[in-house]
This record gives C-alpha cells, sequence and structure tokens, in this order.
C-alpha cells in the first residue's frame, strides 16, 4: 500500500519517529516509502537509516519483496548488493535478508498448494 504522497501522512501531535514509524509499517508501507516520510517529517539523516530499521521488520521485507518484483531474474548476489545500497545495511545483512524473503515465499507457496 502506498499513498501518492507521503507529505500529507503528518505525525501527530504526540507521535515520536518510532510511533510514526510503526504506524506507517502498520499501514502497509515498505522501508523506503517511510524513510522519505522520515527525512521530510523529522528531517533524518541517511546514515540514521540502517540500524533504524531493525526495529521494523515487516517495512523492511516489503522492501525486499519490491525489489524482487521490479528485477526478479536477479542474482542473489546483485540483489544482496542492491538491498545493502539501498537500505545502508552490510552485504551480509542483506543476504540475511533475501533468505528470510526466500523461505517466507516458500511457506506461502506451499500453504497454497
Amino acid at each position: 500500500m502506498t499513498s501518492p504522497n507521503y507529505r500529507f501522512l503528518y505525525p501527530t501531535d504526540t507521535e515520536t519517529r518510532h510511533s510514526y514509524c510503526k504506524r506507517l509499517e502498520d499501514d502497509g508501507h515498505d522501508e523506503m516509502y517511510i524513510r522519505k516520510a522520515l527525512r521530510v517529517h523529522w528531517g533524518m539523516e541517511l546514515h540514521e537509516f540502517g540500524a533504524f530499521f531493525d526495529d521494523y521488520p515487516d517495512a523492511r521485507m516489503r522492501h525486499v519483496a519490491v525489489l524482487c518484483r521490479i528485477r526478479p531474474t536477479r542474482t542473489d548476489c546483485s540483489f544482496a548488493l542492491k538491498l545493502s545500497r539501498n537500505l545502508g545495511i552490510s552485504q551480509s545483512q542483506a543476504e540475511e535478508w533475501i533468505e528470510r524473503y526466500h523461505k517466507s515465499r516458500k511457506a506461502s507457496q506451499s500453504c497454497d498448494m
């Protein structure tokens, strides 16, 4: 779920960066979308995001899925490099997220059968 303009997703007066991020994650947004909203509303710097989003696995996994949909034939090595660059995480962390993504897809496919 993505709204066309995150600038209109204003935080409430009582929301912190974390509660705002959790609300957007719960609304179905991916990590890159939430990052843009946090930069607009809180002026967060790029170097702050890598570790910040460790607490928001659903948003991060949605971004992994977006990248996979954009280029489904990408090798896992290329995928990890792209994910690492996008999210400001190490390549080994990116590989772990990709592995989690593949496992979750296999699990959901076996449930559909």
